[in-house]
């Protein structure tokens, strides 16, 4: 069950990380006749407020607040990664190396301490020279080195550096390492067979700070770990087990699998949650989206979107956009106008004018910073790029 335990950690933590890149979308396309069709809408963007004092958005920009702060605690786990690599590395070199049992040795002065990384075991030079009598120590460590424990450790803390803030983390990372001294455990115990003189032996040792990277002899001594040295399980619990793991990762994996599906089935209505629509069992072409004419679509299964992002483009607009003096002095405290524009197949913004009916100046302010903002990456439909329409809000702030 140990082995089974450490697979099935393994394989669904990988998995989780996976799964989500698997394109079931494409993988089960054209299983259904159905299509939704859109009645057609123009995609509407988040309103954009200018303060004519102060030309800003007001609205925290919590984005680049995560981005920053998750940048800080990648390279904070980084760091302490490389730290830890170091300090093995860093006592390899200045310990005294030999080879017993085929296997390389580092002696460390480091009283009480016995661990092992990769293909090495350090230990406490003092402890080493009484090892024919401590052997449970060393098989312990040995198990250690030949199952590759080492392997899963570097796995869970690499993928920490970029994980340090998901919870389920460090969850892994414990049970992965709880796990392995099971393993280790039970390698003792199948040469040995005496489980309290074995005991014993632990409880000489107190549990010392090492490396978070290294296996070490006296790792998490607890009293679950006594308790699982003496129990044994059925094979008819094991059997069980095992078969009840293996179908609820086959039905995680098609329950993932038909969400994708379904997603991207209702992926048009997601476009615009209150858009209303229909369902026909009808061709694309039928519907009215035809991608072969050069008329810009209202609905996409791809939207245009800045080359730099939504936020950069808000930024820019923000940048350029000058009030006209003639509405300063106007008595209005908010002015509101819509643009309407198309995005070119090029990324250009083309077809810009003004619908609500709003101050002329205004209105041409509006044009002329749009016809001199960045290309936008264009829209796709039907795996196509194709001409696609929006709609900007903007409400100005006149303060008098």
């Amino acid at each position: 069950m140990f082995w089974f335990n450490r697979w099935y950690l393994l394989v669904t933590f990988a998995g989780s990380l996976t799964i989500p890149l698997l394109p079931f979308n494409e993988t089960f396309g054209g299983v259904f006749s159905v299509n939704t069709v859109l009645l057609p809408q123009t995609i509407l963007l988040n309103e954009l407020v200018i303060d004519q004092n102060t030309s800003t958005i007001f609205q925290f920009d919590w984005i680049s607040v995560l981005k920053i702060f998750f940048a800080i605690g990648t390279a904070f786990f980084l760091f302490r990664f490389f730290r830890e690599l170091i300090k093995i590395n860093q006592l390899r070199r200045q310990s005294e190396k030999i080879i017993y049992d085929d296997l390389l040795v580092c002696k460390i002065p480091h009283k009480q301490q016995v661990f092992s990384f990769w293909k090495t075991i350090f230990i406490d030079q003092n402890l080493f020279e009484t090892i024919n009598k401590k052997d449970s120590i060393w098989i312990h460590e040995k198990t250690h080195i030949q199952q590759w424990h080492s392997a899963d450790v570097l796995l869970i803390e690499i993928c920490k550096v970029f994980l340090w803030f998901h919870p389920m983390i460090y969850l892994y990372e414990r049970h992965i390492k709880m796990n392995h001294e099971y393993l280790a455990d039970q390698a003792v115990l199948k040469q040995t067979n005496d489980v309290k003189s074995y005991q014993y032996q632990l409880l000489d040792y107190l549990e010392n700070t090492n490396n978070p990277l290294a296996s070490t002899f006296n790792f998490k001594l607890t009293q679950k770990r006594f308790i699982m040295m003496k129990s044994k399980t059925s094979p008819t619990v094991k059997m069980i087990t095992k078969v009840f793991v293996a179908f609820g990762i086959i039905a995680t994996i098609t329950f993932v699998a038909c969400t994708e599906k379904q997603e991207s089935q209702t992926e048009k209505q997601d476009v615009r949650r209150d858009m209303p629509y229909v369902e026909l069992a009808v061709d694309e072409a039928e519907s009215g989206y035809n991608v072969d004419t050069n008329e810009p679509l209202k609905f996409v299964e791809q939207k245009a979107q800045p080359s730099k992002g939504m936020q950069m483009f808000f930024s820019e607009f923000l940048r350029k956009f000058n009030t006209p003096k003639e509405v300063v002095s106007n008595e209005q405290k908010e002015i509101k106008l819509k643009l309407n524009f198309v995005v070119e197949k090029d990324g250009s913004l083309s077809d810009i004018y003004e619908t609500t009916g709003a101050d002329k100046l205004l209105a041409e302010e509006g044009i002329r910073v749009l016809k001199s903002m960045s290309y936008w990456i264009p829209a796709q439909h039907e795996g196509k790029v194709v001409r696609s329409t929006f709609t900007l809000p903007i409400k100005i702030r006149v303060n008098h």
